[in-house]
């Protein structure tokens, strides 16, 4: 439970893997708090005047969790895409990709491991 960035969520070892979790939200699951916190903090961290960045990153911090229809109204809204249901494993790609934008970076297709993974613990 060690990671040291946010791309290290989706890591196939040596980290477990979160981004699948389903956690109870109002109605639906949503993401799991731990990334959206952490996600926050890395927004707080780049130093962004956006209003919309702020807004989110702050209610991610102060309430610990987001509501699903929250998170897919910021990514539509930040990205310019359509508004629509996506996995778990998208939202955390699409939060990856704003935070590459606020940090001048381009994310690679390949930076990404795929579906649900299962962890053998011995």
């Amino acid at each position: 439970m060690d990671y040291n960035s946010f791309a290290d969520f989706s890591t196939e070892f040596n980290t477990m893997n979160v981004i699948h979790t389903p956690y109870s939200g109002i109605g639906r699951s949503t993401l799991n708090p731990f990334i959206l916190h952490y996600f926050a903090n890395e927004v707080m961290k780049s130093g962004t005047n956006d209003a919309m960045d702020v807004a989110f990153a702050m209610t991610c911090l102060n309430r610990g969790m987001a509501e699903r229809e929250l998170i897919l109204h910021y990514i539509s809204r930040r990205l310019g895409v359509e508004l629509r249901d996506a996995s778990n494993m998208e939202l955390y790609r699409r939060l990856g990709s704003i935070l590459d934008k606020l940090r001048g970076r381009a994310r690679h297709k390949h930076d990404f491991a795929g579906g649900p993974q299962r962890m053998i613990v011995d």
